[in-house]
């Protein structure tokens, strides 16, 4: 989960924000569509949602791993 969450939030996700501002601009320029830019921005919060559950499923994980090593209590206090 690390490492998909830090692909896509040092790989993937730069490079579709760059390529949403370059459909942008096409559309801008009317050299592309308007679906065109739709699915670009499409494709970048399918992959911001990606990162989103990346991160949801580290924090279930290190969840799991507290409540396995008992490090609250059951007032949610530290031990």
């Amino acid at each position: 989960a690390y490492r998909k969450r830090d692909l896509f939030l040092n790989r993937i996700i730069p490079q579709a924000q760059e390529a949403l501002a370059v459909s942008l601009s096409s559309y801008q320029s009317e050299s592309a569509s308007y679906l065109e830019l739709m699915d670009t921005e499409r494709n970048l919060l399918t992959f911001l949602l990606t990162r989103c559950e990346a991160e949801r499923d580290i924090w279930m994980a290190i969840a799991d791993m507290e409540a396995l090593l008992g490090v609250f209590g059951a007032d949610g206090g530290t031990k």
